[in-house]
């Protein structure tokens, strides 16, 4: 092997060590406290269960394509904040990662927040190996367990999409994970919001939303369509799996 050959490899190992340490480089392991799921179906999808949490300072959405897990990789398309319906002051991701060495599991939050978090669209993946919808058919369910009225939509084909819709003075607990500066830890936001919730090709996707004129039914069919393409949008042609 001449000088040339051996001058060519190192550069290719350098480039592929340098790569594989750029994508883990944003994240910052911090403490925090709580999970985030949905209150109306956590009986099914056991996301209010999960041990051995890690967590991770949020990161600006200019690298969400750094810190992704492999099984996320083109999983979606980040929304534009032209799309979100009010005006967007803070956009920001979160991974949680849950389980063992041998069987991992993601949790990610994209957030678009206004100035004092008010108005707010909050996206969440998780990881899930089985679909949750599969143990209890909620297509005859009309209400929450609040009396909230409970709309089922379709994703795509059959699989549905539920939308919680603030119909009433009352509502489930609502939470989403947020960041303490002054204790650098991640906290958990608790709050009212409409709700979407779906699974898809092993992901559970939870949407958490308020903005003024939330309650206009063009708005409401708006969320649908805009979570609707988050999912289907930005998928490659082959389905990930659960590590």
């Amino acid at each position: 092997m001449n000088n040339i050959q051996k001058l060519f490899i190192i550069c290719i190992f350098t480039i592929i060590v340098v790569g594989c340490s750029n994508d883990k480089s944003d994240l910052v392991e911090v403490k925090g406290d709580g999970l985030t799921y949905s209150e109306y179906f956590k009986n099914v999808d056991n996301l209010d269960e999960r041990d051995n949490i890690t967590y991770f300072k949020p990161v600006s959405l200019s690298v969400l394509d750094g810190i992704l897990p492999p099984s996320m990789k083109n999983l979606f398309q980040a929304l534009n904040t032209e799309q979100v319906p009010f005006e967007v002051h803070k956009e920001s991701v979160f991974l949680v990662k849950s389980g063992t060495a041998n069987e991992t599991q993601h949790q990610l939050q994209i957030s678009y927040l206004d100035d004092n978090s008010d108005e707010f669209l909050i996206i969440s993946v998780t990881e899930s190996r089985d679909n949750p919808l599969d143990k209890y058919d909620f297509s005859n369910e009309h209400v929450d367990t609040v009396g909230n009225e409970l709309r089922k939509e379709l994703l795509v084909d059959k699989m549905p999409m539920f939308h919680q819709v603030l119909s009433t003075n009352s509502a489930l607990l609502y939470q989403y994970y947020g960041y303490d500066e002054s204790k650098n830890r991640i906290i958990t936001i608790g709050t009212a919001a409409n709700e979407i919730y779906t699974y898809y090709n092993g992901f559970v996707y939870h949407v958490g939303y308020s903005f003024k004129g939330d309650n206009d039914e063009l708005q409401r069919d708006m969320m649908i369509t805009l979570t609707r393409d988050f999912i289907l949008g930005g998928r490659s042609s082959q389905g990930t799996s659960y590590k």
